[in-house]
């Protein structure tokens, strides 16, 4: 597991900014850009509430969430999907990272005494963006997100591909 670097108060103030909202169960930045913003962040698997957080890897960056999204409104779930469906090789690698994804997520949760048991089942029983069958995607972000900390996850793979070089650019600047 990616230990990061903390979160300061600057950080804070362009989470803020990036989210819309506060941050919920931001424990570090795994990545930022050149501009030193955060990109990644690691969030704690449960919200204080105990509700199991979808998502242990938050892209936060609004330029990489656009082009993503750009990316899952020309159908490239659909288009990865099919891919699992019909390449052994790909379907395995996919499996493997939603597996090592579930894995890092349920040890970051492991010291957690009373643990209720929705949680754990939760834990116990979703992979990446909150999915119960571990063929299956649904949020391009996420599995971008794990590759960009981990660089295991060929989703996301083939995702820094279809997006090339990126650049920070001034304009997600917080004003």
């Amino acid at each position: 597991m990616m230990n990061g670097s903390p979160i300061n108060a600057v950080d804070i103030k362009m989470l803020k900014w990036q989210l819309g909202r506060a941050p919920r169960g931001a424990k570090a930045i795994l990545q930022r850009c050149s501009q030193n913003r955060p990109q990644v962040i690691l969030n704690f698997p449960l919200l204080p509430s105990g509700t199991p957080f979808p998502t242990i890897y938050w892209l936060t960056c609004p330029l990489l969430n656009k082009k993503v999204a750009i990316l899952e409104n020309q159908g490239w779930i659909r288009r990865f999907q099919e891919q699992i469906s019909k390449d052994n090789c790909f379907r395995k690698a996919v499996l493997e990272a939603q597996i090592n994804y579930r894995e890092t997520r349920k040890k970051m949760a492991a010291d957690i005494s009373e643990l209720p048991l929705f949680a754990q089942e939760t834990l116990n029983q979703t992979g990446i963006g909150g999915v119960g069958d571990l063929s299956k995607i649904k949020c391009l972000h996420a599995h971008y997100a794990h590759h960009l900390v981990s660089g295991a996850n060929p989703i996301g793979g083939r995702i820094d591909e279809l997006l090339g070089k990126f650049i920070c650019e001034e304009e997600c600047e917080a004003g």
